[in-house]
């Protein structure tokens, strides 16, 4: 305890003289706290010590103590032996040092401006002193680079001493090489100084561009220093080294080498070539440096880091052209004959391109030249990727030499032909088989005027037959039965890497595409497909069995036949007839796919086969009409790809196997799916066009068939598993088919479509509680949306003329009949509609009282299962995010249902409301039937209900008066039931807009739109109406939506204001007002009351939209908006009472209320966002010009108005624009 005690008072004395280093101390002393705290904060991450040394390296007297640890252990290491570490260096005596020179460097790198230029130059000279000594010291090279960063930082901010560079390093290589510690230094260390300092070219390289001759003979030294020192370490033998020097250790050299690149690829870079270049001693002092990068080439730890030099070289400086292909292609005969495991003959590669994988990947093993694997690979990759950016630094250099031009070919063919893994190889030469086929299009087709002659036919068939024999190389590595661990694509092994082997083969294909229709274009489109893909313009093509026997050779065929399908004009009569004639040999494949059993091809590649057919379809969709006796069978053959590769009649443990690679290659099939479906769209689309233009005698057969292909692919729809984008891709194709039938035909269509979502809806009614069946349901609501969007159906005439329709009909089964389509069924075709027309009768056909009937039942029902189920205890719990998705689904299928309805959907419009309405009541947070997730897709389809009678109305068909009145009571109760739902109730808070932006925008939308169809007389008669205050609710949500970040409600919002005040001013000039007794027609209209009672709030939302984010977008509709507030307010002031006296005087009255709300805005804006006096400059201009302006900017405006209405845009874009970086909320 003693002791204890007696400790804590010294530990607390030693923390208490650490608070603060003194300015008093000696050196002596400060090193030994230095010491001292620096072990506590290493030792026992003590935090007082931390900060003590962090205040210690911000001091004056850091610059002397620091340079007094680095100088006095640099004579320790002079006095002592060099090959052992001094005595007194411990290990935390080395971190003393090296906390002092990194003091030291960050002392130099930012507090230099506290010495004078005197200070300045002994410092220089101090750092260099201490480089020569710690060069040639063991274990300190973290030391040394430390002081290296210190003397760059001192050069750039020592501008007098930038001058005195050269001088300088030269003396300091000179003195570190002379020995100046010891003869034990190595050349690494003794270059290190000129390396790191050359490696910081982003912090000083303007000075030493000036030095460029140096910089390279410093390059050159340390080059041959280093290649001296590998040559000394290859023929002398350890055990016969003597001298100071022991033996060179090699691996020292070259890492030293590889600096001395990486260095001059920075260099390089920062075009310090470019004075040597000019001038006359060029070849002195770049040549070697050349050389040295090229050479650099045949080492496998330099080649990477050699091929960037290289690449920088050529495409930077084109002079040096000259100098480097020819000693590329000599390195690389040498490299080929040391390793010729890594670079296989051209013809053994090309002809068997699994033998050059193997040479390069293989399983294990070492070459004969002491080098594995990865190293081969990685010297193949280097030379191609050096040889790739010669090339395509000046392609007419390389191919226009006839010394040159076979060679380089030969070397780029034999590094391409080399196989790897992720084929970075192949990858690497992409560009260069792209710039030669630029190359040669260009100057093929340059004109006399060019600045570039023609090619002579020579050179250009010389350079064809280059890009002919790559492209067999290139497409080797696509191949897929090449990429698979253990050959073909249908041999068990290891799914993991099989799967990793597909994703690369397919990353190396979506680059290959661009390079292959390059060359295509190049070389010409039959010399392309007779290399490629000869199956394809073959007269005589194998049976099916012998192609489903090579079917990666064939799948790689149609690959590469979609770049010629790109490029190909179909109003070309050269490209018609080989187009037609590949397309015409796809669909004999794509037959033979379709008809073939499941287990002929692989399932991994069926995927893949597929994806190609497709790609074909859409690569050469303008050529179909041509050949339209193909396209059944294409169909086919996409309608295979839809559905996911399945073996009947496998075994369990097949079965499992199946689901295992199909999990693996998920990838490909759901590309394959994709393709397939985006082709499947296409060729409907393609083949209705021309169909509507050819004779229809001549493919009416052929046309069934399509059909009746298309229609069991949607009837099959639900079996597979395709994303949304592709099921509507396929739903669209099935729509544009099925809309082309007879109506006869059509129906039967619609009946196969609907049976499995109808056996979908019948499940769910039977089981409501079914997630499962919920969300079949839904996917099954989806599809019936997609496809009534989509589907075109005859008109009633035309349906009522057809006696196949009329048999049809009274064939369906019982469950599809309703009364109205009882009707259509008894009546003799041509008959005249009965006089029942506000059933439908007038406008309405039997297709469309087929679909009601089918669907509206089970619509109805779901809508109303929320309801059901929360009234009643005994109701089976429901799935409530399953049954969310399942309404949400049912809603947006009755939009298209009532839109292809037509008039026929009228007499359903009030239950569907009511229906929504009901649905809608249920949806609000948990314990509620339905999510918030439902309401917007509701709210949607009740405004397109509303749409549909208004254009009832519009269309003066025989609609009663009291049906009418019936409406629009209906609208304005689902408008109140709407508002006061549960659903709506987070709306109220002031930031409800944002947090429920897609219910508030619906909303919105569904009470503009009633405003705008409804009759204003229809709204609200008197002041007590039941709709007004939902409509002042709304007019609050809307107000605090003016400024909404959110687009969807800010627009919504502005909307629903205007067509607000629309309605208003509709009301007040309603002839059932100005009939009123003149004691009764001074009332003002209850909208207009309703929008000058929030005339204030109204002016405030506009004046912080103004102000808010997206100001300057939403400049025209507060302008509007303000207009229409105004002209509100006149007919407040006005009356019903007609006269332009009275007009004139109601103008006048209306500014009273207009510049009180404006102030009051104004006056709520945050204390000085406004300057002194802007309010009071602003306010009357802007009400002169109100008062001068239309009501709104309409085609009956004069001249003189829509200047007044310019002149008022232009002024509160002024304001907006003067407080843009303010932002403002309502």
């Amino acid at each position: 305890m003693k002791e204890q005690q007696t400790q804590q008072p010294q530990m607390s004395q030693q923390q208490s003289q650490m608070s603060q280093p003194s300015q008093q101390l000696s050196q002596q002393q400060m090193q030994e706290q230095l010491q001292a705290a620096l072990d506590r904060l290493l030792l026992a991450n003590d935090p007082a010590a931390g900060q003590w040394l962090g205040a210690f390296q911000q001091s004056q007297e850091a610059w002397q103590v620091t340079h007094s640890i680095l100088a006095s252990a640099a004579s320790l290491l002079a006095s002592s032996s060099s090959s052992q570490p001094p005595q007194g260096m411990s290990p935390s005596a080395n971190a003393l040092i090296l906390f002092a020179a990194q003091t030291l460097r960050s002392k130099v790198q930012l507090q230099l401006s506290a010495l004078d230029s005197s200070a300045r130059a002994a410092l220089l000279s101090a750092l260099f002193s201490l480089f020569q000594s710690f060069c040639c010291a063991p274990n300190q090279h973290q030391v040394l680079l430390q002081i290296c960063a210190s003397i760059s930082a001192l050069l750039l901010q020592s501008p007098g001493t930038a001058a005195d560079l050269e001088a300088r390093l030269a003396a300091a290589m000179s003195a570190a090489e002379g020995g100046g510690g010891g003869g034990g230094c190595t050349d690494e260390q003794r270059w290190s100084v000129g390396v790191v300092t050359l490696q910081r070219k982003h912090v000083f390289c303007l000075e030493l561009l000036s030095h460029s001759k140096f910089v390279a003979l410093l390059l050159q030294r340390a080059s041959s220093l280093s290649l001296s020192a590998l040559s000394q370490s290859q023929t002398t033998p350890a055990s016969a080294a003597s001298g100071p020097v022991a033996a060179v250790d090699p691996s020292a050299a070259l890492s030293l080498l590889h600096k001395t690149l990486r260095c001059l690829f920075a260099w390089v870079r920062i075009g310090f070539l470019t004075d040597l270049l000019a001038a006359d001693t060029w070849q002195s002092h770049v040549l070697p440096l050349v050389e040295l990068a090229v050479d650099s080439l045949q080492e496998p730890c330099l080649c990477e880091v050699a091929a960037e030099v290289v690449g920088e070289m050529a495409s930077r400086h084109e002079p040096l052209l000259p100098a480097i292909t020819p000693r590329l292609l000599s390195c690389f005969s040498q490299a080929a004959a040391a390793h010729p495991d890594a670079f296989p003959p051209l013809a053994s590669a090309a002809s068997n391109p699994s033998s050059s994988a193997a040479g390069v990947s293989g399983s294990g093993g070492s070459s004969s030249s002491g080098v594995d694997e990865e190293e081969r690979e990685r010297l193949v990759a280097a030379f191609a990727s050096a040889i790739a950016d010669v090339g395509l630094a000046s392609p007419a250099h390389v191919v226009l030499s006839p010394q040159l031009r076979d060679p380089f070919a030969a070397a780029a063919l034999r590094c391409a032909s080399v196989h790897s893994s992720d084929h970075r190889i192949a990858i690497s030469l992409l560009p260069l088989w792209s710039g030669l086929s630029e190359f040669l299009s260009a100057r093929v087709n340059s004109s006399s005027s060019s600045t570039t002659p023609p090619l002579t036919p020579q050179d250009a068939a010389a350079v064809q037959a280059i890009l002919l024999a790559a492209l067999p190389v290139c497409l080797s590595h696509a191949k897929l039965s090449t990429v698979v661990p253990g050959g073909a694509m249908g041999d068990e092994g290891d799914e993991e890497e099989q799967a990793e082997a597909e994703a690369a083969a397919e990353d190396y294909r979506e680059q290959l595409e661009e390079s292959l229709v390059d060359v295509m274009r190049a070389v010409g489109a039959g010399n392309y497909l007779s290399t490629v893909a000869p199956l394809l313009l073959s007269s005589a093509l194998p049976n099916p069995q012998q192609l489903l026997a090579d079917m990666p050779a064939v799948e790689l065929q149609l690959f590469a036949s979609q770049a010629a399908g790109q490029v190909a004009d179909s109003d070309r009569p050269e490209d018609v007839a080989w187009a037609c004639q590949v397309l015409s040999a796809v669909a004999y494949i794509a037959s033979g796919v379709a008809e073939s059993a499941q287990s002929s091809i692989p399932p991994r590649l069926q995927p893949w086969v597929h994806r190609a057919i497709a790609a074909n379809v859409l690569a050469y969709l303008s050529f179909l009409p041509r050949v339209p006796s193909i396209v059944p069978a294409l169909l086919q053959s996409l309608a295979h790809g839809l559905v996911p590769p399945t073996s009947q009649g496998a075994s369990a443990a097949g079965a499992r196997q199946a689901a295992t690679r199909s999990s693996n290659s998920s990838r490909a099939s759901e590309q394959a799916t994709s393709a397939c479906a985006a082709a499947l769209c296409a060729l409907c689309e393609a083949h209705n066009t021309s169909a509507s233009t050819a004779a229809a005698a001549a493919s009416a057969s052929l046309n069934e068939g399509l059909v009746a292909q298309l229609v069991a692919v949607g009837e099959n729809l639900h079996l597979s598993r395709l994303q949304p984008k592709q099921e509507a891709d396929v739903i669209t194709a099935v729509a544009s088919a099925v809309s082309s039938l007879p109506p006869a035909h059509q129906l039967l269509a619609l009946q196969r479509l609907l049976h499995p979502v109808l056996a979908a809806l019948q499940a769910l009614e039977q089981q409501p509680s079914s997630r499962s069946l919920c969300e079949a349901a839904a996917c099954s609501f989806t599809r019936l949306a997609l496809l009534l969007e989509h589907i075109r159906l005859p008109s009633p005439e035309t349906q009522r003329l057809d006696s196949q329709l009329l048999q049809c009909l009274q064939q369906l089964p019982p469950s599809l009949q309703s009364p109205e389509l009882q009707q259509q069924a008894g009546a003799q075709p041509g008959a005249q509609p009965g006089a029942d027309r506000t059933r439908g009768g007038e406008g309405s056909g039997a297709i469309q009282a087929f679909l009601l009937a089918a669907c509206w039942p089970h619509l109805q029902f779901l809508l109303s299962l929320p309801s059901s189920s929360s009234s009643s205890a005994s109701a089976p719990s429901l799935d409530r995010d399953a049954l969310t998705t399942a309404v949400a689904a049912a809603a947006r299928c009755l939009s298209p249902l009532a839109t292809l309805s037509g008039p026929a959907f009228l007499p359903y419009t009030n239950p569907a409301l009511s229906s929504l309405q009901t649905a809608f009541s249920t949806a609000g947070p948990p314990p509620s039937p339905l999510s918030l997730s439902a309401c917007p897709s509701i709210l949607r389809a009740a405004e397109s209900l509303l749409s549909l009678q208004a254009h009832a109305t519009a269309d003066h068909l025989q609609v009663s008066a009291d049906q009418l009145q019936l409406s629009a009571s209906l609208a304005t109760s689902a408008l109140v039931s709407f508002v006061s739902a549960p659903a709506c109730t987070a709306l109220k808070s002031p930031k409800g807009a944002e947090q429920h932006p897609d219910i508030t925008e619906a909303l919105l939308h569904f009470a503009s739109s009633l405003l705008s169809l409804v009759p204003p007389s229809h709204l609200a008669s008197d002041s007590s109406s039941p709709v007004l205050p939902p409509l002042a609710h709304l007019l609050e949500v809307a107000a605090r939506g003016c400024t909404a970040a959110h687009r969807g409600v800010s627009s919504s919002s502005f909307s629903f204001i205007s067509a607000l005040m629309t309605a208003a001013t509709q009301q007040a000039s309603s002839p059932s007002l100005q009939s009123q007794p003149q004691s009764q027609s001074q009332q003002v209209a209850p909208l207009v009351q309703l929008c000058t009672a929030h005339g204030p709030l109204l002016s405030h939302a506009l004046v912080a939209a103004l102000l808010g984010p997206n100001a300057v977008s939403r400049v025209q509709k507060c302008v509007t908006l303000l207009q229409q507030l105004f002209h509100v307010c006149c007919c407040a002031a006005q009356g019903a009472t007609p006269g332009a006296t009275a007009a004139q005087a109601a103008a006048q009255a209306a500014l009273a209320p207009m510049h009180q709300w404006l102030v009051a805005a104004l006056s709520s804006l945050p204390p000085g966002f406004l300057k002194a006096g802007e309010a009071e400059a602003i306010l009357p201009a802007w009400l002169t010009q109100l008062a001068s302006a239309p009501p709104a900017l309409t085609p009956s405006a004069n001249e003189g108005e829509r200047g007044n209405t310019r002149m008022l845009r232009r002024l509160l874009r002024s304001f907006a624009d003067s407080h843009r970086h303010t932002a403002v909320g309502a």
